[in-house]
Protein backbone atom coordinates (compact mmCIF):
# COMPACT_ATOMS: atom_id res chain seq x y z
CA UNK A 1 0.00 0.00 0.00
CA UNK A 2 2.90 2.11 1.19
CA UNK A 3 4.28 1.48 -2.75
CA UNK A 4 0.89 2.49 -4.07
CA UNK A 5 0.70 5.90 -2.50
CA UNK A 6 4.24 6.68 -3.45
CA UNK A 7 3.30 6.04 -7.17
CA UNK A 8 -0.17 7.70 -7.12
CA UNK A 9 1.62 11.06 -5.54
CA UNK A 10 4.42 10.62 -8.11
CA UNK A 11 1.98 10.75 -11.03
CA UNK A 12 0.34 13.32 -9.90
CA UNK A 13 3.50 15.24 -9.13
CA UNK A 14 4.38 14.71 -13.13
CA UNK A 15 0.85 15.73 -14.24
CA UNK A 16 1.60 19.18 -11.83
CA UNK A 17 4.87 19.94 -13.17
CA UNK A 18 2.84 19.41 -16.66
CA UNK A 19 0.20 21.74 -15.51
CA UNK A 20 2.46 24.17 -13.76
CA UNK A 21 4.45 24.60 -17.49
CA UNK A 22 1.71 24.64 -19.33
CA UNK A 23 -0.13 27.61 -17.69
CA UNK A 24 3.35 29.78 -16.93
CA UNK A 25 5.27 29.43 -19.90
CA UNK A 26 2.49 29.81 -22.84
CA UNK A 27 2.83 29.35 -26.77
CA UNK A 28 2.60 33.40 -27.15
CA UNK A 29 1.01 35.01 -30.30
CA UNK A 30 3.52 36.64 -32.32
CA UNK A 31 2.26 40.26 -33.23
CA UNK A 32 2.06 39.87 -37.05
CA UNK A 33 -0.44 37.36 -36.14
CA UNK A 34 -2.56 38.93 -33.40
CA UNK A 35 -2.67 42.11 -35.91
CA UNK A 36 -4.01 39.91 -38.53
CA UNK A 37 -6.56 38.93 -36.00
CA UNK A 38 -7.33 41.93 -34.99
CA UNK A 39 -7.86 43.43 -38.66
CA UNK A 40 -9.66 40.84 -39.49
CA UNK A 41 -12.60 41.61 -37.16
CA UNK A 42 -13.14 44.93 -39.21
CA UNK A 43 -13.20 47.23 -35.95
CA UNK A 44 -10.79 49.40 -37.30
CA UNK A 45 -9.31 49.13 -41.02
CA UNK A 46 -5.27 49.06 -41.36
CA UNK A 47 -5.27 52.71 -42.54
CA UNK A 48 -6.69 54.22 -39.78
CA UNK A 49 -4.70 52.32 -37.51
CA UNK A 50 -1.10 52.77 -39.45
CA UNK A 51 -2.46 56.30 -39.31
CA UNK A 52 -1.98 56.63 -35.41
CA UNK A 53 1.26 58.00 -34.15
CA UNK A 54 3.07 56.15 -31.15
CA UNK A 55 5.53 56.48 -28.53
CA UNK A 56 7.60 53.07 -28.03
CA UNK A 57 7.91 52.93 -24.40
CA UNK A 58 10.20 50.42 -22.25
CA UNK A 59 9.48 50.08 -18.16
CA UNK A 60 12.01 49.05 -15.93
CA UNK A 61 9.63 46.17 -13.32
CA UNK A 62 10.46 45.91 -9.72
CA UNK A 63 10.83 42.28 -10.60
CA UNK A 64 14.40 43.41 -12.77
CA UNK A 65 12.37 42.80 -16.67
CA UNK A 66 11.66 45.68 -19.03
CA UNK A 67 7.80 46.20 -19.88
CA UNK A 68 7.68 47.29 -23.70
CA UNK A 69 4.47 48.88 -24.71
CA UNK A 70 3.44 52.03 -27.25
CA UNK A 71 1.88 55.21 -25.92
CA UNK A 72 -0.69 56.67 -28.48
CA UNK A 73 -1.39 60.42 -27.81
CA UNK A 74 -4.60 61.94 -29.15
CA UNK A 75 -3.81 65.31 -27.41
CA UNK A 76 -5.21 64.52 -24.06
CA UNK A 77 -4.22 64.71 -20.01
CA UNK A 78 -6.69 61.72 -19.88
CA UNK A 79 -5.94 58.12 -20.59
CA UNK A 80 -6.77 54.39 -20.85
CA UNK A 81 -4.30 51.85 -19.91
CA UNK A 82 -5.61 48.73 -22.36
CA UNK A 83 -4.38 45.15 -20.64
CA UNK A 84 -4.18 41.93 -22.90
CA UNK A 85 -5.17 37.90 -21.93
CA UNK A 86 -3.23 35.06 -21.39
CA UNK A 87 -0.88 34.14 -24.35
CA UNK A 88 -2.10 37.54 -26.35
CA UNK A 89 -0.21 40.43 -26.62
CA UNK A 90 -0.46 44.30 -26.60
CA UNK A 91 -1.91 44.23 -30.18
CA UNK A 92 -5.10 42.93 -28.82
CA UNK A 93 -6.20 46.20 -27.55
CA UNK A 94 -6.82 47.56 -30.95
CA UNK A 95 -10.16 46.67 -31.29
CA UNK A 96 -10.58 48.96 -28.54
CA UNK A 97 -8.78 51.72 -29.38
CA UNK A 98 -11.87 53.81 -30.63
CA UNK A 99 -14.06 54.00 -28.02
CA UNK A 100 -11.85 55.45 -26.09
CA UNK A 101 -10.17 57.96 -28.54
CA UNK A 102 -13.45 58.83 -29.42
CA UNK A 103 -14.13 59.69 -25.97
CA UNK A 104 -11.00 62.11 -25.53
CA UNK A 105 -8.89 59.21 -24.05
CA UNK A 106 -4.63 58.89 -25.16
CA UNK A 107 -4.39 55.38 -24.93
CA UNK A 108 -1.88 53.06 -23.45
CA UNK A 109 -1.20 49.70 -24.64
CA UNK A 110 1.80 47.03 -23.46
CA UNK A 111 3.10 43.21 -23.32
CA UNK A 112 2.34 41.48 -20.07
CA UNK A 113 5.47 40.15 -18.79
CA UNK A 114 6.61 36.38 -20.65
CA UNK A 115 4.74 37.86 -23.23
CA UNK A 116 5.68 40.05 -27.06
CA UNK A 117 8.87 42.15 -26.20
CA UNK A 118 8.60 42.29 -22.23
CA UNK A 119 10.76 40.56 -20.43
CA UNK A 120 10.25 38.02 -17.45
CA UNK A 121 10.26 34.64 -17.88
CA UNK A 122 6.97 33.42 -16.17
CA UNK A 123 3.55 34.09 -16.11
CA UNK A 124 1.35 34.42 -13.01
CA UNK A 125 -1.90 34.86 -13.90
CA UNK A 126 -2.27 38.92 -12.70
CA UNK A 127 -0.25 37.91 -9.19
CA UNK A 128 2.49 39.84 -10.51
CA UNK A 129 1.46 41.18 -13.40
CA UNK A 130 -0.57 43.85 -11.14
CA UNK A 131 2.45 45.11 -10.21
CA UNK A 132 3.77 45.71 -13.45
CA UNK A 133 0.91 47.60 -13.80
CA UNK A 134 1.30 50.20 -10.93
CA UNK A 135 4.86 50.80 -12.94
CA UNK A 136 2.47 51.46 -16.14
CA UNK A 137 0.52 53.45 -14.06
CA UNK A 138 3.39 55.44 -12.68
CA UNK A 139 5.07 56.11 -16.05
CA UNK A 140 1.32 57.86 -17.57
CA UNK A 141 1.01 59.87 -14.41
CA UNK A 142 4.41 60.97 -15.15
CA UNK A 143 3.52 62.02 -18.70
CA UNK A 144 0.43 63.03 -18.14
CA UNK A 145 -1.88 64.74 -15.24
CA UNK A 146 -5.28 63.58 -16.05
CA UNK A 147 -8.06 60.54 -15.78
CA UNK A 148 -6.38 57.60 -15.78
CA UNK A 149 -8.50 54.08 -16.47
CA UNK A 150 -7.81 50.65 -17.25
CA UNK A 151 -9.65 48.09 -19.36
CA UNK A 152 -8.41 44.54 -19.52
CA UNK A 153 -9.60 41.54 -21.27
CA UNK A 154 -9.59 37.55 -19.85
CA UNK A 155 -6.24 37.22 -17.86
CA UNK A 156 -5.64 41.13 -18.15
CA UNK A 157 -9.26 41.65 -17.02
CA UNK A 158 -8.67 39.80 -13.38
CA UNK A 159 -5.39 41.51 -13.57
CA UNK A 160 -7.10 45.08 -13.68
CA UNK A 161 -9.49 44.26 -10.59
CA UNK A 162 -6.66 42.68 -8.66
CA UNK A 163 -4.24 45.75 -9.63
CA UNK A 164 -7.22 48.55 -9.02
CA UNK A 165 -7.34 46.74 -5.15
CA UNK A 166 -3.58 48.38 -4.77
CA UNK A 167 -3.52 51.51 -6.37
CA UNK A 168 -5.72 54.00 -5.56
CA UNK A 169 -5.12 56.23 -8.95
CA UNK A 170 -7.55 54.30 -10.87
CA UNK A 171 -10.47 56.16 -12.27
CA UNK A 172 -12.41 53.71 -13.59
CA UNK A 173 -12.49 50.08 -14.22
CA UNK A 174 -13.43 47.34 -16.83
CA UNK A 175 -12.91 43.83 -16.82
CA UNK A 176 -13.99 41.93 -20.24
CA UNK A 177 -14.43 38.33 -19.32
CA UNK A 178 -12.33 38.36 -16.42
CA UNK A 179 -11.65 34.89 -13.85
CA UNK A 180 -13.21 35.21 -10.20
CA UNK A 181 -10.62 33.28 -8.90
CA UNK A 182 -7.65 30.99 -10.19
CA UNK A 183 -8.15 27.78 -8.52
CA UNK A 184 -12.29 27.34 -9.53
CA UNK A 185 -11.08 28.08 -13.29
CA UNK A 186 -7.99 25.94 -13.31
CA UNK A 187 -9.84 23.25 -11.96
CA UNK A 188 -12.80 23.78 -14.82
CA UNK A 189 -10.20 24.22 -17.68
CA UNK A 190 -8.12 20.78 -16.73
CA UNK A 191 -11.72 19.19 -17.02
CA UNK A 192 -12.73 21.12 -19.91
CA UNK A 193 -9.36 19.99 -21.63
CA UNK A 194 -8.42 17.01 -20.03
CA UNK A 195 -11.15 15.20 -18.70
CA UNK A 196 -9.50 15.09 -15.35
CA UNK A 197 -10.45 16.22 -12.17
CA UNK A 198 -8.44 19.17 -11.03
CA UNK A 199 -8.86 18.85 -7.63
CA UNK A 200 -6.74 15.79 -7.60
CA UNK A 201 -3.53 17.52 -8.00
CA UNK A 202 -4.27 21.60 -8.25
CA UNK A 203 -3.02 21.89 -4.81
CA UNK A 204 0.14 20.23 -5.99
CA UNK A 205 0.15 23.06 -9.45
CA UNK A 206 -0.14 25.63 -6.40
CA UNK A 207 2.88 24.60 -4.40
CA UNK A 208 4.82 24.57 -7.59
CA UNK A 209 3.96 27.60 -8.69
CA UNK A 210 4.60 29.53 -5.33
CA UNK A 211 7.91 28.24 -5.32
CA UNK A 212 8.04 29.29 -8.75
CA UNK A 213 7.56 33.31 -7.70
CA UNK A 214 4.05 32.70 -9.11
CA UNK A 215 1.82 32.68 -5.56
CA UNK A 216 -0.70 29.99 -4.60
CA UNK A 217 -3.58 30.39 -6.28
CA UNK A 218 -5.88 31.36 -3.70
CA UNK A 219 -3.95 34.57 -3.64
CA UNK A 220 -4.72 35.13 -7.13
CA UNK A 221 -8.59 35.88 -6.94
CA UNK A 222 -10.14 38.68 -7.93
CA UNK A 223 -13.75 38.17 -6.80
CA UNK A 224 -11.71 38.14 -3.35
CA UNK A 225 -11.07 41.56 -3.66
CA UNK A 226 -13.26 43.24 -5.71
CA UNK A 227 -14.86 45.47 -2.87
CA UNK A 228 -11.69 46.71 -1.59
CA UNK A 229 -11.43 50.25 -4.01
CA UNK A 230 -13.84 52.74 -4.89
CA UNK A 231 -13.56 53.40 -8.73
CA UNK A 232 -16.93 51.98 -10.54
CA UNK A 233 -16.22 49.08 -12.47
CA UNK A 234 -17.84 47.78 -15.39
CA UNK A 235 -17.88 43.96 -15.88
CA UNK A 236 -18.28 42.54 -19.59
CA UNK A 237 -18.88 38.90 -20.51
CA UNK A 238 -19.93 37.26 -23.60
CA UNK A 239 -23.04 35.08 -22.83
CA UNK A 240 -21.77 32.02 -25.02
CA UNK A 241 -18.25 32.26 -23.67
CA UNK A 242 -17.11 28.45 -22.88
CA UNK A 243 -13.79 29.07 -22.08
CA UNK A 244 -14.30 31.45 -19.24
CA UNK A 245 -18.22 31.15 -18.13
CA UNK A 246 -19.82 34.27 -17.65
CA UNK A 247 -21.05 33.43 -13.97
CA UNK A 248 -17.51 35.05 -12.96
CA UNK A 249 -18.43 37.97 -14.03
CA UNK A 250 -22.13 37.65 -12.81
CA UNK A 251 -20.74 36.83 -9.18
CA UNK A 252 -17.91 39.09 -9.38
CA UNK A 253 -20.85 41.87 -10.23
CA UNK A 254 -23.19 40.23 -7.79
CA UNK A 255 -20.42 40.76 -4.68
CA UNK A 256 -19.43 44.28 -5.38
CA UNK A 257 -21.46 46.42 -3.39
CA UNK A 258 -21.34 49.69 -5.30
CA UNK A 259 -19.92 51.69 -8.45
CA UNK A 260 -20.79 48.52 -10.47
CA UNK A 261 -22.46 47.86 -13.88
CA UNK A 262 -22.57 44.77 -16.18
CA UNK A 263 -23.51 44.06 -19.52
CA UNK A 264 -23.79 40.35 -20.87
CA UNK A 265 -22.80 40.61 -24.79
CA UNK A 266 -25.38 38.22 -26.37
CA UNK A 267 -24.06 35.90 -28.46
CA UNK A 268 -20.11 36.64 -27.11
CA UNK A 269 -17.41 34.17 -27.34
CA UNK A 270 -14.45 34.51 -24.94
CA UNK A 271 -12.66 37.90 -25.28
CA UNK A 272 -15.03 38.18 -28.20
CA UNK A 273 -18.04 40.52 -26.88
CA UNK A 274 -16.78 43.51 -28.90
CA UNK A 275 -17.05 41.21 -31.85
CA UNK A 276 -20.69 40.28 -31.18
CA UNK A 277 -22.22 43.71 -31.43
CA UNK A 278 -19.58 46.40 -32.01
CA UNK A 279 -22.21 48.97 -31.70
CA UNK A 280 -23.51 48.09 -28.69
CA UNK A 281 -20.36 47.32 -26.89
CA UNK A 282 -19.54 51.06 -27.67
CA UNK A 283 -23.03 51.89 -26.20
CA UNK A 284 -22.43 49.91 -22.64
CA UNK A 285 -19.18 51.55 -22.31
CA UNK A 286 -20.59 54.95 -22.91
CA UNK A 287 -23.63 54.96 -20.45
CA UNK A 288 -20.79 53.34 -17.85
CA UNK A 289 -18.29 56.37 -18.11
CA UNK A 290 -21.45 58.63 -18.62
CA UNK A 291 -23.39 57.41 -15.56
CA UNK A 292 -20.23 57.88 -13.55
CA UNK A 293 -19.36 61.36 -15.13
CA UNK A 294 -16.27 60.34 -16.34
CA UNK A 295 -15.19 62.46 -19.43
CA UNK A 296 -19.40 62.86 -20.28
CA UNK A 297 -20.18 62.96 -23.95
Amino acid sequence: MVYVGIGVFLVLLVIAIFMNRESMYPRTWSYEKAYERELEREIISKEEFESYTFEEVSIESEYDYNLYGRFYDFGSEDTVIIVHGWSYNMLGGIKYMNIFKERGFNVMMYDHRNHGKSGGNRTTFGYKEKFDLIKIVDWVSSKKNGLIGTHGESMGGATVIMHAALDERIDFVIADCPFMDASKEFRFRVWEDYKFPGVLFLWLCSILNFFRGGGLFRNISPIKVVNDFKAPIMFIHGDADTYIKPEHSIKMFEERRYNKKLYLAKGGEHADAIQADVKEYYKQVNEFLNEYKIRES
